[in-house]
């Protein structure tokens, strides 16, 4: 057949041409994709050192890609295919794509440097929105937080736009208490000084400043408002504040320190409107 006969003809005379670039071409895939793990790697273990340790498995799967098809470009290049018309035919789609997933770019990018600055990290306790709990994976496109009552909540990265990290440097463990008008503040004050620090000498793995009682914070309509603070560990507060009020509560009732229930003061009107001449009368609510 003429056409087998063209095929013979064409290995016969560029066949050991062909046959050599197609070696060079492999060899050169091979180069530029060792040389792309290598400098993956170095990058990895660069990352390890840093805060940005997280990014290192997304930034090596994606170099890897990268170094895979840099190669294989090369590689058809070298063999004389004009790899231009792939690479514009491969942005006309990549273009396409990213219009209809612009959602999904914004929550990639958003992990991205969610992850990189270092805002959130798993085990970490955080408010993000109105939902408070413990961060269980930090992901490209999701990040999931375990809230107190046990819900799993999955935010978009593109979402989270504010977050407060209960898990980064210190906390402060603040404890209000109210004791009634009729009762002596300094006396209260004094009980809650000898209570914050009894506590702190108990707890010094925990305290990072001295407790501090700072007086009268607000005059209630029941109550005269005091409060203690104790600046401590990271999220170690809310188990610090526990303990505080249970020791305040034992303090007081040893010390007669009363803290009082909420109270209306109520006026009785004859039907003409005239006050009666009679003392309020204080009722508990």
């Amino acid at each position: 057949m003429p056409w087998i006969q063209k095929i013979l003809t064409y290995v016969q005379t560029q066949g050991p041409a062909l046959a050599t670039r197609a070696v060079v071409a492999v060899l050169i895939a091979v180069a530029i994709y060792i040389a792309g793990r290598i400098i993956t790697a170095s990058l990895v273990k660069a990352l390890a050192r840093s805060k940005a340790e997280k990014l290192g498995p997304v930034l090596s799967s994606f170099l890897h890609v990268v170094t895979i098809v840099f190669a294989l470009l090369t590689a058809l290049d070298h063999l004389g295919l004009n790899v231009t018309t792939l690479v514009a035919g491969a942005g006309v789609i990549g273009l396409a794509v990213g219009f209809g997933s612009q959602a999904l770019v914004r929550d990639v990018l958003s992990g991205f440097f969610l992850i990189l600055d270092g805002a959130v990290s798993p085990g970490d306790f955080v408010k993000i929105g109105d939902v408070e709990g413990q961060v269980e994976s930090v992901g490209l496109r999701m990040t999931k937080v375990r809230s107190i009552n046990g819900q799993l909540w999955y935010f978009p990265n593109g979402h989270v736009t504010i977050v407060g990290n209960y898990s980064r440097g210190w906390s402060k463990a603040m404890v209000v208490v109210g004791v009634a008008y009729e009762q002596d503040v300094d006396k209260g004050l004094e009980v809650l000084r000898k209570v914050a620090a009894e506590w702190a000498q108990d707890h010094e793995d925990l305290v990072l400043e001295p407790p501090e009682a700072q007086g009268v914070i607000g005059l209630n309509s029941s109550d005269v408002t005091l409060r203690i603070v104790a600046k401590v560990k990271a999220a170690e507060h809310w188990a610090v504040e526990r303990e505080l009020r249970a020791r305040i509560k034992a303090a007081f009732d040893e010390c007669g320190v009363e803290i009082p229930f909420p109270r209306q003061v109520v006026y009785h009107r004859q039907e003409d409107g005239a006050v009666l001449q009679t003392r309020p009368n204080q009722v508990s609510a």
